[in-house]
């Protein structure tokens, strides 16, 4: 799948590390619902290929992403587009489910990253990141994850 396919996304590969660069730099890459589709899309692509190994997202130009696009969600609202809204939402629950689905410890060692980065320093970080990860690799959902993984069945993570 080439770039030149997405109008709002590009998609590269490199020595095994996918890339997908939100595309709209005149606008700060803010999200419009052709965006959202092309990003599942190509999201998806990279996740099956198995020269895949990482996915980097980034923003072409000075910004990732300034979030959603108010032009578009004007209009959105002004025309009362319920058969949009109901497609964000889907997107949104699909979502959901995924990270619902992922091990909670993990989930949550990420959020607590997240929050974390507001106050902390670069080295602070790093160290949290070391922490986070040993304590994701030491956890029964780790031992979970690849069990299920060998033997070929859903993961049911405990938060442990």
């Amino acid at each position: 799948m080439a770039s030149e396919s997405f109008q709002t996304v590009a998609v590269s590969v490199d020595h095994s590390v996918g890339t997908l660069t939100l595309n709209r730099p005149d606008k700060l890459n803010a999200f419009t619902a052709a965006m959202v589709d092309e990003g599942l899309a190509a999201l998806r692509h990279l996740v099956e290929r198995d020269d895949v190994r990482a996915i980097l997202i980034t923003g072409a130009g000075h910004g990732f992403c300034a979030g959603a696009d108010l032009d578009e969600l004007k209009l959105v609202l002004a025309q009362d587009d319920t058969a949009l809204a109901r497609r964000l939402v889907d997107v949104a629950r699909s979502w959901a489910r995924h990270i619902a689905a992922a091990p909670p410890l993990a989930v949550h060692l990420l959020k607590h990253a997240v929050y974390l980065s507001e106050r902390a320093t670069l080295d602070e970080m790093l160290d949290y990141e070391l922490e986070a990860q040993l304590a994701c690799f030491r956890s029964e959902d780790a031992r979970e994850g690849l069990d299920a993984f060998f033997a070929k069945r859903t993961p049911h993570f405990h938060g442990r």
